[in-house]
């Protein structure tokens, strides 16, 4: 598995419940979030709002496009140029 180090800024209480409650269940703090992160995304999944707008986030990642009111892409700039006009 390709893994990469997270940092999180987490209070030292919190953490240290966690970590006992993790203990408690034989288990650790990773593969408890981890396993947080993932039912949170298969929450995020069944609705398909949110299914629309990662599709066109990951749309604007990978071309750098973005999609106005009427759902053409355009570069940034023109976008924000047709923006600039809309609000006269």
């Amino acid at each position: 598995m390709n893994t990469k180090q997270t940092q999180l800024r987490i209070k030292s209480s919190v953490k240290d419940r966690f970590q006992e409650a993790c203990r408690s269940r034989n288990s650790t703090m990773t593969s408890e979030i981890v396993r947080f992160m993932k039912h949170f995304i298969e929450q995020q999944y069944q609705d398909e709002q949110v299914i629309r707008e990662l599709g066109l986030l990951d749309t604007q990642m990978r071309t750098g496009l973005v999609s106005d009111s009427r759902g053409n892409w355009c570069k940034r700039e023109e976008y924000d140029l047709h923006r600039l006009f809309d609000d006269f």
